[in-house]
């Protein structure tokens, strides 16, 4: 269980950040009238993650998901910085 909650706690919150980054940058209009909404959704993005690893089969797995979600979502600002231009 505590394994389960390091993976939560540890790679939960840059998942949450990446993801809120995410749509704060897709988001419509410059960045900066998104900031303050992104810092509000980041706390619950987090939260979420934390509460997800505990609906996984084994720590091993909540592990694996929550790498799995930071590498996407650093692939996708990859992505949107390099190939779209967005970023």
């Amino acid at each position: 269980m505590w394994w389960r909650f390091a993976a939560g706690a540890l790679l939960g919150l840059p998942a949450a950040a990446l993801w809120v980054g995410v749509l704060a940058y897709l988001w419509p209009g410059p960045w900066q009238a998104v900031l303050i909404p992104a810092m509000v959704l980041l706390f619950p993005f987090w939260m979420s993650a934390l509460a997800l690893v505990f609906s996984a089969a084994s720590a091993r797995r909540a592990w694996v998901w929550m790498l799995l979600a930071n590498g996407s979502g650093f692939g996708l600002l990859w992505l949107l910085r390099d190939v779209v231009g967005l970023v």
